[in-house]
């Protein structure tokens, strides 16, 4: 009926646009790096949108329709896609911190990197379980909290982009910890609006240091 059809409208049309945002940023930030920037920030900026915006279409009822598909059909690839986001988002923060402090940035990449190789497998053969989402959860908060961390002690280091994440970073962090909560206000799902913010964070300081690098390149060439 129609009101069906107004109510699937309402609940699906935010995130549709959510994900075509964050799939148009995406494309534009890997077209960047392509033709103009060599900044691997934008490189894993671009990777991160991109893959988040394919996992939100295809968790989306309108994409579903679009397609002629049903969500059990889709469902180990929105698995993978969960497993795969979170290593983007850690190597945009290797790229721009190194290492870390005593190797916490590495260390945290190559426990999402393990996680991946064993989560995939299983969500391909045994499903999305409640362990690896719970694991996922921990390691995403984590890690958001590490990168957190490094921003707020590296204010007066010389890489003058960092500040910018602070409050994309809190809000995204916060979106996450109450999405995993349970907390759905009116049944909706906030996590895709904490990952715009975030998405606008790390897009701004990528943007930022890769123009900042171009102007270095002039001066040199001038």
């Amino acid at each position: 009926s129609g009101n069906v059809v107004n109510a699937a409208l309402r609940a699906n049309l935010p995130f549709f646009a959510i994900a075509s945002i964050a799939l148009v940023a995406g494309i534009s930030s890997l077209l960047l790096t392509r033709l103009r920037s060599r900044d691997r920030l934008l490189l894993w900026v671009g990777v991160f949108s991109v893959l988040y915006a394919c996992r939100l279409f295809l968790e989306n009822e309108l994409f579903e329709r679009a397609i002629n598909t049903h969500r059990r059909d889709l469902n180990a690839w929105i698995f993978c896609l969960t497993y795969l986001i979170p290593l983007p988002y850690g190597l945009f923060a290797r790229e721009l911190f190194g290492n870390g402090w005593k190797h916490t940035i590495a260390i945290w990449l190559w426990l999402e990197v393990a996680f991946a190789v064993l989560a995939i497998p299983i969500a391909l053969f045994a499903g999305q379980t409640q362990l690896t989402d719970d694991v996922n959860g921990m390691l995403v908060i984590g890690g958001t909290v590490l990168i957190l961390l490094h921003v707020l002690l590296r204010r007066n280091d010389s890489n003058r982009f960092v500040p910018s994440l602070t409050w994309p970073l809190v809000i995204f962090g916060t979106v996450v910890v109450l999405t995993n909560r349970g907390f759905r206000p009116a049944g909706m799902d906030i996590e895709p609006v904490g990952f715009l913010v975030l998405l606008g964070g790390l897009g701004f300081t990528a943007a930022r240091r890769a123009m900042a690098t171009e102007r270095k390149l002039l001066e040199v060439e001038q």
